[in-house]
């Protein structure tokens, strides 16, 4: 999938709008940016359907294991939200070797008890996943699998790149920023397509490959420091296409012609709604109006393009400019508090050429379209 978009430029909306299937502020305005660490709360609520929900009434058995970073506290920690199996953590990272969050508190958990084992987390998520898989062989099964890598901490599998130097105090910016390198990154991103590589290998040992739908795709675009979007413009935190504009894979041998690559247009919500259509499984009753819409026919081949339009909101805390965003067919408005960009996407998919000035017309008509969509937004509640 060569367009597809995180509905946020950060994790934690993105997870939310992956799992309901709705714009994420549609839920609730705390997923205007990212949820806080553990404990804090405001994350998704537990009466909120979910697609593992959905998938449990239709008799799949469901399973997460990685980074959930959608409350931090118990009421709103995977198993309430529909999941059978969690074993991961709750907050945004995690020492990869420690287990211990920004505040040094240890955060691996078996559902909501805490664990101790002893391996490089990526690996750990990976066998839980493989055991899940083979565990449940015999009976349709749902595995989300969010990995933590390459986020920060920037800590490698190979000896010498564990990079276990913290500070004591817990300070922020040793945690996020401190002692990385392209080398620890790379090691990092190699352990992933490795644990990546064992799942699949999972699945064609149980021979469930031809039966299975993978996707593969991100929760936001590269961060600046040692990842490359090129030659999209931007990266994480903002809504360039760099920030929401991410690698996507469908693969579902016998349903998906194999090396095939589609332009169709895709948000984290699409993916959402193509899961439901290919479990037969009916969205909840209780649940908001879908804002995704079924993909695989257009993905295999069977159905032309759908025109789509998306909108984006994310609004960073402090004094940093609040990011509004619509991409309608090839045209994308992308506005950093009033200041206003117009680009071509057709013409220019590297943001380059600002038209707003050029195009009057056009500006106002996408103005109009996101006032209209916020207009259907719940009210931002003051603090």
């Amino acid at each position: 999938m060569t367009h597809c978009y995180t509905s946020a430029p950060v994790c934690s909306p993105t997870r939310a709008a992956l799992l309901t299937g709705n714009y994420q502020q549609r839920i609730t305005r705390n997923f205007d940016w990212v949820v806080g660490i553990l404990h804090e709360g405001g994350g998704l609520p537990a009466s909120e359907p979910t697609l593992p929900k959905m998938l449990k009434k239709r008799g799949y058995v469901t399973g997460m294991f990685g980074k959930w970073h959608l409350g931090g506290v118990p009421k709103e920690w995977p198993t309430v939200h529909g999941f059978d199996e969690f074993k991961g953590f709750v907050g945004g990272n995690l020492d990869f070797w420690t287990y211990e969050n920004v505040r040094h508190q240890h955060e691996l958990f078996d559902g909501n008890k805490p664990i101790k084992p002893k391996g490089y987390l990526t690996d750990l998520i990976t066998d839980w996943s493989i055991d899940f898989i083979k565990q449940h062989k015999n009976r349709p099964f749902f595995l989300y699998l969010p990995y933590n890598a390459p986020h920060w901490p920037y800590q490698g599998y190979e000896k010498g790149l564990h990079n276990l130097n913290r500070d004591p105090n817990g300070s922020w910016d040793n945690w996020a920023i401190g002692g990385g390198s392209m080398e620890i990154y790379r090691s990092m991103m190699e352990r992933l397509d490795y644990g990546i590589g064992r799942v699949l290998k999972a699945l064609d040992e149980n021979n469930l490959t031809n039966n299975t739908l993978v996707i593969f795709f991100s929760d936001n675009g590269g961060d600046v420091r040692y990842a490359s979007n090129q030659p999209l413009r931007g990266w994480k935190c903002e809504l360039y296409e760099g920030g929401i504009r991410v690698p996507c894979v469908f693969r579902w041998p016998g349903r998906i012609p194999a090396g095939r690559v589609c332009d169709q247009p895709i948000i984290t919500m699409d993916i959402t709604a193509s899961v439901l259509a290919a479990t037969d499984t009916p969205r909840d009753l209780q649940a908001r109006p879908p804002d995704g819409v079924n993909v695989l026919p257009v993905i295999g081949g069977k159905a032309p393009q759908i025109p789509r339009r998306f909108f984006w909101y994310a609004q960073p805390p402090g004094k940093k400019p609040t990011w509004r965003a619509v991409r309608d067919g090839d045209w994308k408005l992308v506005k950093q508090n009033e200041k206003a960009e117009l680009f071509n996407l057709k013409n220019d998919p590297v943001e380059a050429k600002d038209l707003a000035g050029h195009n009057l017309q056009k500006l106002n008509e996408l103005n109009k379209l996101y006032a209209q969509w916020e207009a259907t937004l719940p009210s931002k509640t003051k603090k």
